[in-house]
């Protein structure tokens, strides 16, 4: 397996911080095990964790305990939507998390030969043979 095929296989998750948002991982899981029982993946939840509304200063509600089946393995009184991260912060969280999983020298080669295409296309789009 090549570094591109690798980094594919990445699952990344962006939820609220609530009862919904605390099962979402397992059952992203769950589906892609049941679509694609043979392939192997890593899961990752980039947003929101407790920490990062602590870090963050993010704006809470009550959790709403009262006929919500999820609320009951959800241990925390206060929830947060995702969408009150700022949109530069969460940029900042998942760009970090992809680059994590990028091999770097795989991508300059890809980029130098994206360039080159470029270059070639633009030859031949003046008439100039490459």
């Amino acid at each position: 397996m090549n570094a591109f095929e690798q980094a594919s296989r990445v699952i990344l998750s962006l939820n609220d911080y609530d009862p919904s948002g605390s099962l979402m991982m397992a059952d992203i899981i769950q589906r892609a095990r049941h679509y694609a029982p043979e392939a192997s993946f890593h899961c990752e939840q980039v947003a929101l964790t407790r920490e990062q509304v602590t870090r963050y200063r993010l704006p809470t509600r009550p959790t709403k305990m009262e006929g919500n089946t999820h609320a009951k393995l959800f241990n925390d009184a206060d929830s947060v939507e995702l969408d009150a991260l700022d949109p530069d912060d969460l940029r900042g969280l998942l760009k970090d998390a992809i680059e994590r999983h990028i091999d770097h020298d795989v991508l300059a080669v890809m980029k130098e030969a994206e360039a080159s295409e470029q270059r070639t296309l633009i030859e031949m789009a003046r008439g100039v043979p490459a």
